[in-house]
């Protein structure tokens, strides 16, 4: 199932009658055309709006679906994930840690291009940098053994450092030998990993894209005679938070501020002017939060 009936399916079951009256039938514009058999318009109403109903009364309500995401934090954030994958995948699969006073390893960097021939060199020196913090870590004071250590320095594994501004070494609880690692019941298979995101929670990189998604989709002109040529008694407006908002950008719907507060927001900035569109709905396609408001 393609993402737009996934999203249209969620908001058929949160909000069936959204047209005033039951839908007897729906379809995505590609498969409306391949089932009536009818010719596309002229562009740019060949391809809106996404969805097309079919109501009891056999109204044809047209619904244009867009995703309201942090375009920059999506690419951000899979930038950073590509260049992870690399080093992981470079790194390869892990050995069981057998190191006496080094329980687990985090490794920090910024995205940038990985080449595949420093493959073999970045795992062989990161392997050789933790052995060798493992077998001084008791020169350090007792006090500071407990605690974890950053190491920055890579004078010594200059591919190492060529990707990676430093790392973080945690200590064991309780120093082991080696062969004791061997016969672990459940040993740590990803001790070393790169920490998973986060940062500070600023609710406006979610609110100002939200805005100007709103206000710049209720004046494209490229909907003002949709309803003419597609042969539509009314189109509305589907603005939708989905798997990849909830995944790359910051979150929605928590303790001090929940989605029905984002949609308060929606509506004072539409405030009732829904532009070229009949109505405007905000929903949450997150499953157990599904849910969906309407706007103006």
């Amino acid at each position: 199932m393609n993402k737009e009936k996934t999203v249209f399916d969620v908001f058929m079951r949160v909000c069936p009658d959204f047209a005033g009256e039951p839908i007897k039938e729906w379809y995505v514009l590609d498969d409306w055309y391949a089932a009536t058999g009818k010719a596309r318009p002229p562009h740019p109403f060949d391809n809106r709006p996404d969805v097309i109903c079919l109501t009891n009364s056999d109204r044809r309500v047209g619904v244009e679906l867009k995703a309201w995401l942090n375009e920059g934090q999506i690419a951000e954030a899979r930038r950073q994930e590509i260049f992870e994958e690399a080093i992981l995948g470079a790194i390869g699969k892990l050995p069981l840690n057998q190191h006496r006073h080094i329980k687990r390893i985090l490794l920090r960097g910024r995205p940038r291009r990985f080449h595949a021939p420093d493959a073999a060199e970045l795992r062989q020196q990161l392997f050789d940098l933790i052995r060798a913090r493992d077998e001084h870590w008791t020169d350090k004071p007792d006090w500071d053994r407990s605690l974890r250590e950053m190491v920055d320095d890579f004078s010594g594994h200059l591919i190492v450092g060529k990707y990676l501004d430093f790392i973080e070494l945690f200590p064991r609880r309780q120093a082991i030998e080696p062969e004791d690692a061997l016969n672990e019941k459940y040993p740590d298979r990803h001790w070393i990993a790169f920490p998973n995101r986060g940062g500070a929670y600023k609710l406006d990189e979610m609110l100002t894209p939200l805005r100007e998604l709103l206000i710049e989709t209720r004046a494209d002109d490229r909907y003002s005679e949709v309803c003419k040529h597609v042969g539509l008694a009314e189109c509305c407006l589907l603005v939708h938070y989905d798997f990849d908002a909830f995944q790359y950008n910051t979150p929605i719907d928590v303790p001090d501020y929940s989605f029905a507060n984002v949609a308060e927001f929606g509506s004072h900035v539409l405030a009732g002017d829904a532009g070229f569109f009949a109505r405007v709905y905000l929903l949450n396609c997150l499953q157990g939060m599904e849910a969906a408001y309407l706007l103006v």
